[in-house]
């Protein structure tokens, strides 16, 4: 009886703990300064892009939680993942990328920066963090002008304390 009363004891003990476990994430949400970091180190990556004098960033990101299909066929996150990644979301709903840390490039303030075919606009979804910090998710929209633009779902994988690129999808063309 007593054996059966510690081993009903341990089991309690060992799941309760893998219970609370589960619920905590292993890295935190990414800071205002490590958002802007993430986005700048992937434009950078496209080095005609960033160099291009007709580039404009639209400074607010927006929500790319539309593309959770294309996270969840690659089957790398979870369901803890998910709530992770919608917490993000709603955390960081209206946030804005910040001057400081594009330098010199040009930020979209209103339309009338817009003229179509004369410049190269930009948007980001969120970057999304997945759990243990290894991969991100994030949607990059280029257009110039009407009917003149595209969308891009990127996943990259955290090596060497750098973003690689691994999967990229086609989200829309006009």
């Amino acid at each position: 009886m007593i054996r059966l009363s510690f081993i009903l004891a341990t089991l309690i003990f060992f799941s309760c703990g893998n219970k609370a476990d589960k619920n905590n994430h292993s890295v935190a949400l990414p800071t205002p300064s490590e958002i802007n970091g993430i986005v700048l180190q992937l434009l950078k990556q496209d080095t005609s892009l960033f160099n291009s004098p007709k580039l404009i960033i639209k400074p607010k990101l927006y929500s790319g939680l539309r593309n959770f299909q294309l996270i969840d066929s690659l089957q790398i996150v979870d369901s803890l993942d998910r709530n992770f990644i919608a917490k993000q979301d709603s955390t960081f709903s209206g946030f804005e990328l910040s001057q400081k840390y594009f330098k010199e490039k040009q930020f979209f303030r209103s339309d009338s920066n817009y003229v179509p075919f004369k410049n190269i606009f930009i948007d980001f979804s969120i970057p999304y963090l997945s759990r243990n910090g290894n991969y991100l998710f994030i949607e990059i929209g280029r257009n110039s002008g009407p009917l003149s633009g595209y969308g891009v779902f990127y996943v990259f994988e955290r090596r060497n304390n750098e973003w690689i690129p691994i999967r990229k999808f086609t989200t829309w063309v006009s």
